[in-house]
């Protein structure tokens, strides 16, 4: 394993993993495209805005909208045919029983053991980067 490369350092941008899995775009997105609320604390009514698209297809894609105090993020996963449950619910279509209460009576509120873990040979996560004081964004910017 080498040392991890950046991605998406210039807008717009994109990225393809060399094995296929992932592709990550930085560009102007309408973040309703994502979510009826996909803007809800950040912009303005309509329009593009600079946002994050991380596409693991076809299983999971994360959509990021960074305010300058907050961000914005939709995931969208699709449902295991060998069946799923935790934080994200269990896809069952009763949003009731996917509270705290309920993931811990069926042993799910925990963590996913390392050994269980789909990212158990990963690299570790590289320190975080473009981030100044807590609780200060940089939203992304245009190159003119």
């Amino acid at each position: 394993r080498g040392a991890a490369l950046p991605i998406l350092t210039t807008f717009p941008s994109t990225f393809r993993s060399p094995d296929g899995v992932l592709t990550a775009t930085l560009a102007d997105m309408d973040p309703s495209k994502f979510h009826r609320e996909g803007r809800h604390t950040i912009g303005a009514t309509e329009g593009l805005l600079p946002s994050y698209l991380f596409e693991m297809r076809p299983e999971v894609s994360i959509y990021v909208l960074v305010g300058p105090d907050s961000c914005n993020i939709v995931l969208t996963s699709r449902k295991m045919q060998s069946g799923q449950d935790g934080l994200c619910g269990n896809f069952n279509c009763k949003q009731e029983d996917d509270d705290e209460e309920r993931l811990e009576a069926r042993g799910m509120e925990l963590p996913v053991a390392l050994p269980q873990s789909i990212f158990m040979g990963a690299p570790k996560a590289p320190r975080a980067q473009g981030v100044g004081q807590q609780g200060d964004l940089t939203p992304p910017t245009r190159l003119s």
